[in-house]
C-alpha cells in the first residue's frame, strides 16, 4: 500500500468546517474557510497556475487542506507515517512526498518542495488528477474527506 500524504496534527479547527451536502463539503461554511491577505493571494495564484477556477469554494478547500496537512508551515515534514518509514516523508504546505511533488510540479516554478507556491501547485494538480471531475474540483473533494488525500 502506498500513501501520498501525511498529516500534521496541529490543525486549526475552524478550517475543518464542512460535512454538508456536495460530498461532505459544506458550501455554506465557505466564508469561515476562505483565507485572507497573503494566504488568499498565494492560493489564488496557485489555483490559477494549476488551471483550477479561482472561486470561494476552491479557495476554502485549499485553505482547509493546507491548514489540516501542515498548519501553513512550509517546512514541516511528516516523520511518522508509512512514507517516512519507507524513506520518502511528506513535506511542505500540501504534504506531498518527493515523487508526487516532482511528478505534478509545474515546469518553470521553483523545484524546492518547501517553496510554498510550488508545493501548492503540485498538490493542487495532484488532487485534480486523482480526485477531480463530476462537477467538483479535486481540492473540494479532498477538503470534504475526513482525513487527508
Amino acid at each position: 500500500m502506498h500513501y501520498n500524504h501525511g498529516h500534521y496534527n496541529g490543525f486549526n479547527q475552524s478550517a475543518e468546517a464542512g460535512g454538508g451536502a456536495n460530498g461532505g463539503f459544506d458550501s455554506h461554511a465557505v466564508g469561515d474557510n476562505v483565507p485572507v491577505g497573503a494566504r488568499k493571494e498565494l492560493i489564488d495564484k496557485a489555483l490559477e497556475l494549476a488551471g483550477i477556477p479561482v472561486t470561494p469554494e476552491n479557495e476554502a478547500a485549499v485553505n482547509k487542506i493546507v491548514t489540516r496537512e501542515s498548519s501553513w508551515n512550509p517546512n514541516i515534514t511528516n516523520n511518522w507515517d508509512i512514507n517516512a518509514k519507507e524513506g520518502h516523508p511528506s513535506t511542505g504546505l500540501m504534504q506531498t512526498i518527493p515523487s508526487t511533488f516532482h511528478r505534478y510540479a509545474l515546469p518553470g516554478l521553483d523545484t524546492n518542495i518547501h517553496d510554498p507556491l510550488s508545493n501548492l501547485v503540485a498538490g493542487i494538480r495532484y488532487a485534480e488528477a486523482r480526485y477531480g471531475g463530476h462537477g467538483m474540483s479535486g481540492v473540494a473533494k479532498v477538503a470534504s474527506r475526513p482525513g487527508g488525500y
